[in-house]
């Protein structure tokens, strides 16, 4: 883990912007963003035309598991074929509450395109994304709520529920490597299935533009997460 955090250090030195978890970023910015998990991936590519209003596009991919082809072995005969989904969406900051010490901000993503999150079967529904996020944060404390949604064919394939509250162990100059350690309650459902949750713990590291994220759940499994900004 050492060696590995100061890869990213290490990495993070090379670029120029500071990087942050919003769907919309400063006027004119390109945002790269990807979410890595067992039981669900999530990258998107934004383009922020001002302060609050972007465009993106998205694509999950849902991968099977050991627990998905007992459950299912038909899945297996049919060649496992790609369960995801992929839109297209508008992002707005609809309201950001600025004071001495810290920026709340509140946001949405609204998205039409496809999935097969559910089906597995490698047939697409029609589909919106719908996404609703609240953050505030200081130089030393972080929060952040979200819920997302994809719904299909008058049903939801996916919903998704998040909680993190993070801390920073020192605080650095502006332009300086910034740490935080953050703890995630995350909660995933895919239709007609029992929800899962889990709880993790992030080491992030961010320098300007680049944000990376390394993170081992209390029932041991890893997650990864990156954001970067040009």
């Amino acid at each position: 883990m050492k060696i590995l955090l100061v890869m990213l250090v290490t990495m993070g030195g090379i670029f120029e912007y500071k990087a942050n978890a919003h769907p919309v970023s400063f006027a004119g910015s390109v945002g790269l963003m990807g979410y890595h998990s067992k039981a669900l991936t999530h990258g998107s590519l934004n383009y922020s035309f001002t302060y609050d209003k972007a465009i993106a596009v998205h694509h999950f991919r849902r991968p099977w598991t050991h627990a998905d082809m007992m459950e299912d072995p038909q899945s297996m005969s049919d060649g496992m074929p790609q369960r995801a989904a992929s839109f297209a969406s508008g992002n707005f900051l609809l309201k950001r509450w600025n004071a001495p010490k810290l920026q709340a901000n509140l946001y949405t993503v609204l998205g039409y395109g496809r999935s097969s999150l559910v089906s597995g079967n490698g047939e697409y529904d029609p589909a919106v994304y719908s996404t609703l996020q609240f953050d505030i944060e200081d130089r030393d404390y972080y929060f952040l709520a979200k819920a997302a949604s994809v719904i299909s064919d008058n049903r939801y394939d996916m919903l998704n529920s998040l909680y993190r509250v993070g801390i920073t162990p020192y605080v650095e100059a502006y332009d300086g490597i910034h740490s935080w350690i953050i703890f995630e309650w995350n909660e995933l459902q895919f239709f007609n299935q029992s929800a899962k949750r889990d709880l993790t713990a992030f080491v992030r590291v961010f320098y300007k533009n680049v944000l990376v994220e390394v993170g081992q759940s209390f029932e041991g499994h890893s997650k990864f997460n990156y954001i970067v900004h040009f």
